[in-house]
């Protein structure tokens, strides 16, 4: 019984630190793991955020380039028929979006989805003013009353995705 004593009275203070050492190495690892996610979660972003700024910034010039009164003022052709006009206009819009459909990558699924349904408004705008004007009328008539639907809608959609895409770019500050 005596010898059993001795063993307890020198294994059991070193198991009491072997546990407190092992409680320590755990502690200290789980630590430095924690570390190191957050030095490359802050290294990812440091890559990405500017990024996610310069596709906001695309996103943006899209939408003053498809703003319709800038888009008037700068496709405007005289010569044209309104039918012509109208298609130009379409697929001037058409293929500014498609140039920068790999922005969607880097912008938020609802800044996203605001693009895409301000160049939807503005195609459905520009259709609807189509049908108020002679087809084989001067270009220019369909510019007026396209220009009529915007006063009459207040802001354009263009313009109202703009004011949302730079408060969602904004969080990114």
């Amino acid at each position: 019984m005596e010898t059993v004593w001795e063993i307890v009275k020198f294994v059991l203070p070193s198991a009491l630190v072997l546990i407190a050492v092992w409680i320590l190495i755990n502690y200290f690892l789980k630590t430095q793991n924690r570390q190191k996610e957050i030095d490359l979660k802050l290294a990812s972003q440091r890559k990405t955020i500017p990024l996610q700024l310069q596709a906001y910034e695309r996103l943006a010039v899209f939408l003053e380039r498809i703003s319709l009164d800038m888009l008037l003022v700068r496709e405007t052709n005289p010569s044209q028929s309104a039918r012509d006009f109208h298609q130009h206009l379409v697929e001037t819009i058409r293929s500014e979006f498609e140039h920068n459909l790999s922005q969607q990558i880097y912008i938020s699924d609802e800044s996203w989805k605001v693009i895409r349904m301000a160049k939807e408004n503005t195609i459905k705008m520009i259709n609807a003013a189509l049908q108020q004007v002679d087809h084989n009328g001067p270009s220019l008539d369909l510019s007026k009353q396209i220009l009529d639907f915007q006063i009459e809608a207040g802001v354009s959609p263009a313009q109202a995705a703009l004011t949302f895409l730079k408060a969602d770019a904004k969080k990114l500050l």
